[in-house]
């Protein structure tokens, strides 16, 4: 049982760091230069404006905060004000290859699963992230899908023909 706070956190942390599943991070062979690097990949990626206001106008507002702390209410309150902002951050992150280092950390966030509310095992990690990336992250599956008229639909476990985009 703790009774602070930071005792509940640590608890929380604790659990977190033991059922975490660590990557191999042994070094990764250099690729023969056959390959195409990653950021010729990225720059052949279309999408327009449009796209992007699209995104922001689909925003549920009842989606929490990532660490950014930008709100969906907000980000969807000044929508015609960041459109073009965002088109420049996302096309410039596309022919660069590489997101900023705000869009890689998350907020972690325990959720109770069943039983005891006083076991953290009990409790499993939820990561928070920033909602522009996951609108800038969004905008790319659409745009590589087979065919733009072609989406992702939750719940489907294939690609099915839509007439309307998804909602975010």
């Amino acid at each position: 049982m703790t009774t602070t706070d930071s005792e509940l956190v640590n608890s929380f942390n604790d659990h977190f760091v033991n059922v975490f599943t660590a990557e191999d991070t042994s070094p990764i062979p250099t690729p023969p230069n056959r390959f195409v690097p990653s950021n010729r990949l990225c720059s052949n990626i279309t999408f327009t404006q449009q796209d992007v206001l699209d995104v922001l106008t689909k925003l549920r507002v009842d989606t929490a905060d990532g660490p950014d702390e930008l709100s969906a209410r907000f980000l969807t309150e000044i929508k015609d004000h960041i459109v073009y902002p965002l088109f420049i951050i996302f096309r410039k992150s596309l022919d660069e290859g590489s997101v900023p280092d705000d869009w890689k950390s998350a907020n972690i966030t325990p959720i109770f699963k069943k039983g005891n509310r006083n076991v953290a095992c009990n409790y499993r990690p939820v990561s928070l992230t920033s909602l522009i990336c996951k609108m800038f992250e969004s905008i790319i599956r659409c745009s590589r899908s087979p065919s733009r008229g072609q989406r992702f639909v939750t719940g489907q476990s294939t690609w099915i023909q839509k007439r309307s985009v998804m909602s975010y």
